[in-house]
């Protein structure tokens, strides 16, 4: 119960109340609330770090020479994967590029919205 309170960000006195519509005796649900007041900043870490996270891209490449069209070839987790740009996609990452390499947040991020539905 704590666990999904602190996932929800819910206010201890929320907790309280919602452990007493539960069936709970008002000094447990009171003491419960203590309990998760106190402990509530481990239970958000917890929760935050039991979120899965995608694994990082390891190398990103565009191909623009001896192709017909532009393209993105990336790899994650030893696996590569090609995808095919527009020219408004490519101008995009020309316009971030930063000291010669791209932001590995935007190519993420035009990755997802693009090609992952």
């Amino acid at each position: 119960m704590m666990k999904n309170a602190a996932s929800y960000k819910c206010d201890t006195d929320d907790f309280e109340t919602e452990c007493t519509h539960l069936g709970l005796p008002p000094e447990h649900s009171k003491m419960l609330g203590r309990v998760y007041a106190s402990n509530l900043d481990v239970l958000k870490q917890y929760v935050k770090n039991s979120i899965p996270k995608e694994p990082a891209l390891e190398s990103v490449v565009v191909l623009e020479e001896k192709t017909p069209s532009p393209a993105l070839r990336y790899s994650r987790n030893g696996k590569i994967t090609v995808c095919q740009l527009t020219n408004d996609q490519l101008c995009a990452m020309r316009s971030v590029k930063n000291n010669n390499s791209l932001d590995m947040d935007f190519v993420w991020d035009m990755i997802k919205s693009k090609f992952m539905e």
